[in-house]
């Protein structure tokens, strides 16, 4: 945010929508669903690690 400001925060947001959704129409259904187990766990992590540095 200090660097690129909210422009950059919802380019970062844009471009992982984007991968997110070529991943999940490219691939099978089965490497799909590990695909976006994958995504969901990054996000999460994402999210802890950002909720213990704004909380801790």
């Amino acid at each position: 945010m200090a660097a690129f400001g909210p422009a950059g925060l919802w380019l970062v947001k844009f471009a992982a929508m984007c991968w997110l959704v070529a991943g999940w129409a490219l691939l099978s259904d089965r490497n799909a669903a590990v695909f976006l187990g994958l995504f969901a766990a990054v996000t999460l992590t994402v999210t802890v690690h950002n909720a213990v540095l704004v909380l801790g």
